[in-house]
């Protein structure tokens, strides 16, 4: 069973959450790795999945897409990153994930940095050091994190 919970915000402002599962800790934050030409930067997301120590002990969860087709080549690269290197994943509809940790599917992504914020009060959202809005990307990648740990029966 999984103890380190991947949540991936697909897309070129997206990002990759990496949370240890535990209650007194926030999710670690990364930019989606893209190459110049917009595509995933496969290597790069293989390192970071890679650092997180026994690839065993991880779970990646990222949102099923169906468009553009930018997103669905980004999504399957992501899935044949974890599948190469032997990391179990999900690819979880939108309405699915949300209506479980947001209690309903909104498009409005305040309601995403909210719930980030009140289970982990000390996460930092900001894109930058110099940002002064919150990385909304950050927060529902955490926020796919958190759900990865609810689908392993881990509740904080």
């Amino acid at each position: 069973m999984a103890s380190k919970f991947v949540g991936v915000d697909l897309g070129n402002s997206g990002a990759v959450a990496i949370w240890n599962g535990k209650a007194d800790s926030s999710p670690t934050i990364h930019l989606f790795p893209i190459k110049e030409d917009g595509e995933l930067n496969a290597a790069e997301l293989s390192r970071l999945l890679l650092a997180t120590g026994d690839r065993r002990d991880l779970f990646v969860v990222f949102e099923r897409v169906f468009k553009p087709l930018s997103l669905v080549r980004k999504q399957g690269a992501a899935q044949a990153v974890c599948d190469t290197l032997g990391i179990d994943c999900e690819a979880t509809a939108v309405v699915t994930w949300k209506k479980r940790v947001l209690g309903e599917n909104s498009n409005d992504k305040q309601i995403s940095v909210n719930r980030a914020k009140e289970l982990w009060p000390g996460i930092d959202l900001k894109r930058t050091p110099r940002s002064r809005t919150d990385w909304h990307d950050a927060a529902e990648a955490s926020l796919l994190a958190y759900y990865g740990s609810l689908l392993n029966g881990d509740r904080i």
